[in-house]
């Protein structure tokens, strides 16, 4: 049920509203998130990165924050997720250049190529800001 309940809550983060994104960090810092008074919701490492796709679609945080907070995610007990998610992460990111360079890594270096890399970041490239 708290996975659920985090889930809702996340969807409904809007990173362009300074209040939301600074709840996110929050939550992403202290590893739990807090509903009410009495109920806090401890976080997983996937529910982490699910705060970092959204801080790093914000425009609040340059690239240098959103690069820190990402290494610093990968410092806690850095497994096989932190490499996938981190993908996704990068790819939210609403700096072109930098998801051009991720893009052009999957086909520079066929020989990397890593399809679960693709999948994990493929959803998270399309920019909204550049809708007109």
């Amino acid at each position: 049920m708290q996975v659920l309940l985090f889930q809702e809550m996340v969807s409904m983060l809007d990173p362009e509203d300074e209040s939301d994104l600074l709840l996110a960090v929050k939550w992403l810092k202290d590893m739990k998130a807090s509903v009410g008074e009495h109920t806090e919701i401890p976080l997983d490492k996937i529910q982490r990165y699910m705060l970092l796709k959204v801080i790093a679609r914000s425009s609040f945080f340059d690239k240098f924050e959103n690069d820190r907070l990402l290494h610093r995610e990968r410092s806690y007990d850095l497994c096989d997720i932190d490499d996938i998610e981190g993908f996704g992460v990068r790819a939210s990111y609403t700096d072109d250049e930098r998801k051009a360079a991720l893009f052009d890594s999957y086909v520079i270096s066929p020989s990397l190529f890593n399809p679960k890399k693709l999948e994990a970041s493929a959803k998270h490239f399309y920019n909204w800001a550049n809708v007109a």
